[in-house]
């Protein structure tokens, strides 16, 4: 690759990918998207250096396509789309990949790039990319640098570097580059930001406008959404998780002050109605908690919110149940897991049972929306221990959860029980390639069952099967006792407001049939 001509500013575009669509899709929410937050927030560390820059969020659309490579339905911009709105002086292309079923595209998306922007550098970020750095490395050759973790203050100082000259950047901290002599080397990461009361995203940059217009959220329908971040971290160390490779297990609470000035500013200029909490786990601290909801309720009265990921359940009693009603919050999620205290025990859930069937049903008896998310097909689950958690699920439905989610495992890049099935450093290019399809075709979203794909991925078919049949009982057992959902059900659909994967998969399939058909989907 040849030597940059570097400038006293360089120019930025940083890039939000496209995403897979499928059949699974019509029964998740949160399907149509958001701003993309981690941009925001890189746009403005750029911003506060004074670094000019351009984002493309390529899902700022209603285009979809398939691709001919890759054979899958595909939402956002086409690639050649992206490539034309890229601006000519560009000499940085950034992107961001959390999420590892997004990465067969970027691969894609970056044949046309770098045919179009040869000399451009490519820099990748997000938990895909902590997680797979060694292995994008040696196998990707259209990206160049990779940063790991948290990502905004590497990336300033990345650009810093190529502004005096390009054989600097290899101090960047954080940074994950080849060698002279082709070796991946990974530099000490930057020390997480600590104070992050004054950093906020800035949307000037994003299409705010097109997620408003089509009244977009990651957990509402029909609501104007905005994703917004009260803490960085999670102290907790779940197997399953990819956070300690991420983030370590520092937790960092942001002022109560600070996020009330955040949410009234995009209530002003965007009037947003309703906030997706996208923090890994929001309610550890009661007491900040506490000074949370009754901010929410005091200085925001009318808006909603929900913690679109989930939340732990230790703090929630009835005291914080009900200021979470009070405060807006129009579904609470848990975090469930396991049935099984072997499982448990193995995934390093530090979960009571009895505690939150306690909290749920509290939950429940105030009126609240409640929602749990659960996993089968851990490695070393029995039938004994998926029957447990089947049990659990039905429970949770008796005790008033609406909408019992079933997930199946599948190994996450950076997680412990991802490290105990792959080796990152000795992955074989057929491994690699084998790893990231079968990923990509078993990931995306809400799984629904498919019967042509029983042949070719029998384990995650059946699994899916059993957790499709364990969320519709659970939502038939929940009306046992409470038949007045069938009502709800009714006007949900009716005012286009469906609530869980059942209404939205019922209210998916009502458009269907009652919009003409739509053109064939386009190809790339």
């Amino acid at each position: 690759m040849e030597m940059i001509e570097t400038c006293k500013s360089p120019f930025i575009t940083l890039i939000s990918p496209q995403k897979l669509g499928s059949h699974s899709a019509d029964f998740y929410i949160g399907r149509g998207g958001a701003p993309p937050l981690n941009l925001a927030y890189l746009s403005r560390a750029l911003d506060n250096a004074n670094i000019s820059h351009e984002i493309i969020d390529t899902l700022a659309t209603n285009h979809s396509f398939t691709s001919d490579a890759l054979g899958l339905p595909i939402h956002g911009l086409s690639y050649k789309e992206v490539v034309r709105r890229i601006p000519a002086e560009t000499r940085v292309i950034a992107i961001s990949s959390m999420f590892t079923s997004e990465f067969l595209i970027i691969r894609e998306l970056l044949i046309y790039i770098k045919e179009a922007f040869p000399d451009a550098l490519v820099i990748l970020g997000g938990e895909h990319a902590t997680a797979m750095s060694a292995a994008i490395l040696k196998y990707e050759e259209n990206i160049d640098y990779i940063i790991a973790g948290e990502g905004e203050t590497s990336f300033v100082e990345f650009v810093g570097y190529l502004k005096r000259d390009q054989s600097y950047i290899t101090k960047t901290q954080g940074l994950v580059y080849r060698n002279e002599e082709g070796d991946i080397i990974s530099n000490p990461r930057a020390p997480r930001l600590i104070d992050i009361d004054d950093f906020y995203p800035l949307w000037d940059k994003i299409p705010v406008h097109y997620y408003n217009e089509n009244r977009l959220s990651l957990s509402r329908v029909n609501l104007r959404g905005m994703p917004i971040l009260a803490t960085r971290g999670c102290p907790y160390r779940c197997t399953f998780c990819s956070n300690e490779q991420m983030w370590g297990t520092r937790y960092v609470m942001r002022s109560v002050d600070s996020i009330m000035k955040e949410m009234k500013e995009a209530v002003e200029k965007y009037k947003i109605e309703h906030f997706d909490f996208l923090d890994l786990s929001t309610s550890i601290n009661k007491k900040w908690f506490k000074s949370l909801l009754e901010a929410l309720i005091t200085e925001l009265p009318g808006i909603t919110w929900e913690m679109s990921v989930g939340t732990r359940s230790e703090i929630l009693d009835e005291e914080i149940l009900d200021l979470l009603k009070r405060s807006g919050t129009t579904q609470i999620t848990y975090a469930s897991e396991s049935g099984s205290p072997k499982i448990s025990k193995m995934i390093k859930k530090k979960l009571n049972l009895n505690k939150m069937y306690h909290s749920v049903k509290a939950a429940s008896s105030l009126g609240m929306e409640v929602k749990s998310n659960t996993i089968i097909g851990f490695p070393r689950e029995n039938i004994w221990d998926l029957l447990l958690t089947i049990k659990m699920a039905f429970k949770l439905g008796w005790l008033g959860t609406k909408n019992v989610c079933i997930f199946v495992f599948s190994a996450y890049p950076g997680s412990e029980l991802f490290d105990e099935e792959y080796q990152i450093n000795k992955m074989t290019k057929y491994e690699y390639e084998n790893y990231m399809q079968y990923y990509t075709e078993n990931t995306a979203g809400a799984r629904i069952f498919d019967i042509t794909e029983v042949m070719k991925y029998p384990r995650e078919q059946i699994y899916t099967l059993i957790g499709n049949l364990v969320t519709v009982m659970a939502y038939v057992i929940c009306t046992l006792k409470r038949p007045y959902m069938y009502r709800d059900l009714y006007l949900n659909l009716k005012n286009g407001r469906p609530k869980g994967p059942v209404e939205q998969g019922l209210y998916s399939l009502i458009k269907k049939i009652s919009l003409p058909r739509a053109s064939e989907v386009r190809h790339e």
